[in-house]
């Protein structure tokens, strides 16, 4: 397994991970994506939980062939982005706006950097 795709399945990983966790506990999970939430809210938190661990799954399996892994990288990236944007509309702590950006950086750098 060469570098880029192992540094892809641990990533896939992560956000296994992630995603589960907030299935599991979504309350602490709302609180660490930086949008604490109550109540009938949490539902939404468990959707883009398994969002997260179903995309998650995507990297972990998807192959090198045909630039595949590089492209589900690459369009995962926008979450980060997508993620990072909402929250930059409240006036709530800067390191998560800096987390999902962060996130957004990493796997698009990956993505472009992937050995095919």
């Amino acid at each position: 397994m060469n570098r880029g795709r192992l540094l892809a399945t641990g990533t896939g990983a992560a956000l296994i991970a992630v995603g589960v966790g907030a299935v599991v506990d979504p309350k602490a999970s709302a609180a660490m994506f930086g949008v604490p939430v109550d109540g009938d809210a949490l539902v939404f938190v468990r959707a883009a939980g398994a969002r997260d661990a179903i995309l998650g799954a995507i990297v972990v399996t998807s192959g090198d062939e045909g630039g595949t892994l590089r492209r589900v990288l690459g369009l995962t990236s926008l979450i980060g982005l997508s993620d990072g944007i909402a929250l930059a509309a409240l006036r709530g702590p800067r390191w998560q706006h800096a987390l999902h950006l962060g996130g957004f950086a990493a796997l698009g750098l990956l993505a472009l950097r992937l050995d095919e």
